[in-house]
């Protein structure tokens, strides 16, 4: 646009929206977990390789099932403070538990790893 030209109508209508979309998708994305102790670094260090859609997905694990599935992570270069490891795996075994199949047997172990499916730029986390 040169200067001193005035802005249209069309492009004023499309700097809203884009706006609107850049301010209320975030919100949304992080609205997918439940409140608690932990939520924001979830958010945070989860959200750094992975949508927390991937998450809120998952099987569910108990709490040693969410400290294997972090152990892996790491293994495959998730940058996660060790001070934080306690905190994630507790609000991921309260909030995403181990399902359980109808006869009350655990469910996690058939359906493979949180790890697949991963949009991460390192292909180690690319689903296979």
């Amino acid at each position: 646009m040169l200067e001193g030209e005035a802005v249209s109508t069309k492009s004023l209508s499309s700097l809203v929206v884009t706006a609107l979309l850049c301010s209320v998708l975030p919100a949304r994305s992080q609205s997918q977990l439940p409140e608690g102790n932990g939520k924001e670094a979830v958010q945070t260090l989860c959200g750094t390789c992975h949508s927390l859609k991937t998450v809120t997905d998952a099987d569910g694990f108990t709490q040693e099932g969410w400290r294997y599935m972090l152990d892996i992570m790491i293994n495959l270069g998730a940058q996660l403070p060790q001070d934080q490891i306690p905190v994630l795996t507790e609000y991921l075994a309260k909030n995403f538990p181990e399902k359980t199949d109808a006869a009350g047997g655990s469910d996690s172990g058939e359906r493979g790893g949180l790890h697949k499916g991963v949009d991460c730029a390192d292909t180690r986390f690319a689903a296979s």
